[in-house]
């Protein structure tokens, strides 16, 4: 049966697959490595400076808040088929624009994934640099060079399985946490670690801030295909890579908070905490930054380069240049690369983190916005999850 099929009611018919090589607890890890990875190591200074003392309210909340497009998600990616990935999320309705916006933003957003992603690869090899040679290179130079090492290593490096790459996040995590309770009794004995935070700080904004992690559950969703029995795992996969990435700010900035709040501010407040704890922590938490944020780094390249194969075979973007007489094969990897690259260039850290989450929150309205007028949902009656009360869902999304 054709992807693209439909029943005589114009309801998708679902042809999701049924088996794969993704288990419920590596599939958790695909998508937490993009939520724990930013959460944590790269949005964490910037939550705080947005929302002061009430940044563990607003990691909390984020869960609750995002849990209808969660539901909304699930609902969709169990009814409509994966072979083209998180692309064909945004292809159940005829209107080409509104499908072709859906997949440029999503385009978008990968790149500020990749890019934010590099930057912290970058922060934590400064900190490694400073620590062994007092060195401190540009930032955007260092998650420029990220990004290419995992672009040349797509092509000539050592990929590995993924098995190993989930197995280094079910490692890192649990040290992660070891870290945040060292950092946690410690606090008394560190009274020169001293941070500027806004009291009480802007807790709605820093909700919108950390709509960024929701980019975890893009790669879950992108690669559906290779879950394991989808219908029993996905939702919870979704759920569970989300609230890890929710628990996990939530401790680390209650972590800060219990250290005097007054002096400057810090970009990474862990890693001002943990190198005046010990070596041996310090070097432990900028490893657990590099692991975690390098592996979000390699996926999230994957996924793009997907999305970007499957833009090419519609046509949405050329595989080849005419110049004269001359044809220029476009390689995938290295459009990837180079949307990837130049936000890192032009924009600041700042500016990239709020567009990232608002690509895919401007994704998210497209691919729902469709189903708010609808007196009753246009996927299959049998479907792996079905959601009450339609549009509710969708509207809340």
């Amino acid at each position: 049966m054709s992807e693209d099929q439909k029943s005589d009611s114009g309801s998708i018919i679902s042809t999701v697959r049924s088996g794969g090589i993704l288990s419920l607890s590596r599939t958790i890890a695909l998508g937490g490595s993009v939520t724990v990875g930013l959460g944590v190591f790269v949005y964490l200074g910037f939550a705080l400076d947005v929302a002061g003392t009430r940044t563990p309210l607003a990691y909390g909340m984020t869960v609750l808040i995002f849990m209808p497009v969660v539901l909304a998600y699930a609902e969709r990616a169990l009814a409509i088929p994966s072979g083209e990935g998180l692309l064909r999320l945004g292809r159940s309705d005829d209107r080409v624009w509104m499908a072709y916006a859906d997949d440029w933003l999503a385009l978008g957003g990968f790149a500020g994934l990749i890019g934010l992603l590099g930057w912290g690869v970058a922060l934590h090899v400064n900190l490694l640099l400073g620590r062994l040679f007092g060195l401190n290179l540009p930032g955007s130079f260092l998650a420029i060079c990220a990004i290419a090492l995992i672009a040349i290593n797509r092509v000539f490096g050592i990929r590995g399985s993924l098995r190993m790459r989930m197995r280094l996040i079910y490692i890192s995590v649990p040290l992660l946490i070891l870290v945040v309770g060292i950092g946690w009794l410690s606090a008394e004995n560190l009274p020169s670690v001293r941070f500027s935070l806004r009291i009480p700080g802007d807790t709605a904004g820093a909700i919108a801030l950390l709509s960024g992690l929701l980019w975890g559950l893009g790669l879950i969703l992108d690669q559906r295909d290779q879950v394991r029995s989808p219908s029993r795992n996905l939702t919870p996969a979704l759920f569970i890579a989300l609230l890890l990435g929710s628990i996990s700010g939530l401790l680390a900035s209650m972590m800060v908070l219990r250290y005097p709040q007054t002096g400057s501010a810090e970009r990474l407040p862990l890693a001002a905490i943990t190198a005046q704890s010990s070596p041996v922590v310090e070097v432990l938490y900028i490893i657990i930054g590099l692991v975690i944020c390098l592996v979000a780094l390699d996926r999230s390249v994957v996924s793009g380069l997907r999305l970007v194969g499957a833009m090419m075979a519609q046509g949405q973007i050329p595989d080849h240049l005419q110049i004269g007489q001359r044809t220029i094969n476009l390689n995938r990897l290295l459009i990837v690369t180079a949307i990837s690259t130049l936000p890192v260039l032009v924009l600041t850290f700042e500016t990239l983190v709020g567009i990232t989450g608002m690509f895919f929150l401007l994704t998210t309205i497209l691919v729902f916005s469709v189903d708010l007028l609808k007196p009753r949902s246009r996927l299959p009656d049998h479907r792996g999850l079905k959601l009450p009360f339609h549009p509710l869902f969708p509207s809340l999304a």
